[in-house]
């Protein structure tokens, strides 16, 4: 199967490896140069899809660059991709409607949910929860990993700190920022016996591959923790040099695959769900 990935910090990503020569394998076929999050590849769905799309369009390469939505919104603005599969919707809203992306798909959804040690108290809603972690943080009595990259579980999380009127900072002690992936942000807050944001679809692969030493401490169905999953292409017309027709082609094949999609599971259980365009 012929996929690429690349997992780079904000800081190592540059043009020279996104645009490295492809290797003799490359040649005579198809290229298309796929943004997207760590959560999408982490739970292992991404690998599910782009197979999927392997086996109907044998000739493309799908190479993709996983990272936050923040930064995956950003390599599109400047071009740098085909298009992205992303789940921050205030982000999104803001590259499609600025001209940067066109053809902006609801693809599927989950829930967010919050994690912490095995000794950790259950919550009855996630802004109790948020309050009691920041009450008990201020306190030193618990730790808190964050993202803190931008993604869209981060901007979630910060969202729901705003909506108490609270103001998280790095320089508290309790709130910690990872910088990184959901799955390494999991086992960091494993190890510390952390609570944690997390998308539920890599918490649950996270949990049937290792011990996390996490549980759930908070689910629910609330407006705050639903996690969409949108799909845009790349504007032709301010980049004009982007994979239009790949871009094209691998959301058409999205939107008739949707039922596999939904049929994924991990570890038995369905972690992503229809979307009511």
């Amino acid at each position: 199967m012929f996929v690429s990935k690349v997992y780079l910090s904000s800081v190592m990503i540059t043009s020279l490896l996104i645009f490295a020569t492809l290797s003799v394998s490359y040649q005579n076929k198809d290229v298309l140069l796929l943004g997207t999050t760590t959560s999408v590849d982490n739970s292992g769905v991404l690998d599910y899809i782009i197979t999927g799309y392997h086996q109907k369009y044998p000739h493309t390469i799908v190479r993709v660059i996983a990272k936050g939505s923040g930064a995956a919104i950003q390599l599109a603005r400047d071009g740098e991709v085909d298009a992205i599969l992303t789940h921050d919707p205030v982000a999104e809203s803001q590259f499609v409607s600025q001209g940067f992306g066109i053809n902006y798909t609801r693809l599927f959804h989950n829930y967010f949910l919050l994690v912490g040690p095995k000794q950790g108290k259950i919550f009855q809603s996630i802004l109790d929860a948020f309050s009691y972690l920041y009450e008990q943080g201020s306190k030193k009595s618990i730790q808190f990993i964050s993202r803190g990259d931008s993604s869209g579980t981060h901007s979630r999380e910060l969202e729901i700190w705003r909506s108490l009127n609270l103001t998280v900072d790095t320089r508290s002690g309790w709130y910690r920022e990872s910088g990184s992936g959901m799955a390494a942000t999991l086992r960091l807050a494993g190890q510390i016996g952390a609570y944690t944001f997390t998308d539920m679809a890599t918490f649950i692969r996270m949990e049937s591959i290792t011990n996390l030493n996490l549980k759930v401490v908070y689910t629910g169905n609330e407006s705050l923790l639903y996690n969409r999953y949108s799909y845009s292409i790349v504007s032709p017309s301010l980049h004009p040099g982007r994979n239009f027709h790949g871009a094209s082609s691998f959301l058409s094949f999205l939107l008739s695959y949707l039922p596999m999609i939904l049929n994924y599971r991990i570890d038995g259980k369905q972690v992503f769900f229809k979307e009511a365009n």
